[in-house]
């Protein structure tokens, strides 16, 4: 096995012996460059119960991996590349109580447990191992992570810039995120293994792109800006798009540049978006008929929530906000 510690994240660099002591090799896992499989073990019981007691096995956590914010969309060369690593409690449904899950370590951040394993897949050859230059953005996180029904995960945003995907060849890879915990955490912790494992899609930027596709740049360059704490960088990618395309159906483009004016304080232009954002899901498809919804509209809800919180707090009370967000 290869390690390497780049930027406080270890990168795994291929290593056949490890998949095969984990499990399956990813290649037997993935009938799809895009499925999916995980696997956990948690620590063996370190007690045995009483003669005829079953024992309640220790909550352990997940892990996930989001590539560009959807897995299920090939991601393109000239974009950059946002991996976002989450771990997560399983078990969380809505308020309801769950054991909590700790991962803490003795020493520096919980998410120096945090492996990240990258193949590409070769036809009729064995898998290569990649050494991508990723980078965290900010700081992820505290010296512990507590997951429960209040904080259901924790996550680790890895970034590379646009000059490092562009040198990287066409074609599939396979991504596993490892949690090991079993060596430098405290004794509170769970300790185990868990991974995931996902099949991404390299390929050139189509020319020329759809409205479509240019609105999912636009807000791949936010994430990416967003996450280097750079908010006219990340204005500007929406103000280009929205620019090219005034008369926009891509309802999420409107509406994350709504999300970008409220953060700025400009409540007042983050409105106005908003029901662009609202407008824009309206003539996708058709409104709900729901008498009781403040917003008759098809848009991302969180949009027209946000529309509507932000009149809530402006408007006098008998003003008809549904036509407020229109």
């Amino acid at each position: 096995m290869i390690s390497l510690f780049r930027f406080g994240l270890p990168l795994l660099l291929g290593c056949a012996s490890m998949a095969e002591a984990a499990g399956p090799s990813p290649e037997k896992e993935l009938a799809t460059p895009l499925a999916r499989s995980a696997e956990a073990r948690p620590r063996a019981p370190e007690s045995v119960p009483p003669r005829g007691t079953l024992a309640e096995p220790a909550p352990g956590p997940a892990v996930g991996i989001k590539l560009n914010g959807d897995l299920s969309e090939a991601i393109y060369r000239r974009w950059p590349l946002v991996i976002e690593v989450s771990v997560y409690h399983p078990d969380v449904s809505g308020a309801e109580p769950v054991p909590p899950i700790t991962i803490a370590a003795k020493s520096g951040e919980w998410h120096q447990f945090i492996k990240l394993e990258v193949l590409r897949r070769i036809r009729g050859q064995a898998d290569v191992r990649q050494d991508w230059p990723l980078k965290i953005a900010g700081s992820p996180s505290s010296g512990s992570l507590v997951l429960d029904e209040k904080n259901p995960a924790g996550r680790l945003t890895l970034l590379m810039a646009v000059e490092d995907v562009e040198p990287i060849p066409v074609g599939e890879y396979v991504l596993t995120a490892w949690l090991d915990t079993r060596s430098g955490a405290t004794d509170a912790t769970w300790h185990g293994t868990v991974r995931r494992t996902e099949g991404a899609l390299l390929q050139e930027e189509p020319t020329p792109l759809s409205e479509q596709e240019a609105c999912r740049k636009a807000r791949v360059q936010v994430s990416y800006y967003r996450a280097l704490g750079q908010r006219d960088q990340s204005a500007a990618a929406l103000d280009a798009f929205l620019d090219q395309y005034p008369a926009s159906v891509e309802s999420m483009c409107w509406g994350l540049r709504g999300e970008l004016f409220e953060e700025a304080g400009n409540i007042d232009e983050a409105i106005r978006f908003y029901r662009r954002s609202n407008a824009a899901g309206a003539q996708q498809s058709e409104p709900t008929s729901d008498p009781h919804a403040y917003c008759d509209l098809p848009a991302p809800p969180y949009y027209q929530d946000r529309c509507i919180d932000l009149m809530e707090s402006r408007a006098p009370p008998e003003e008809p906000l549904r036509d407020l967000c229109l």
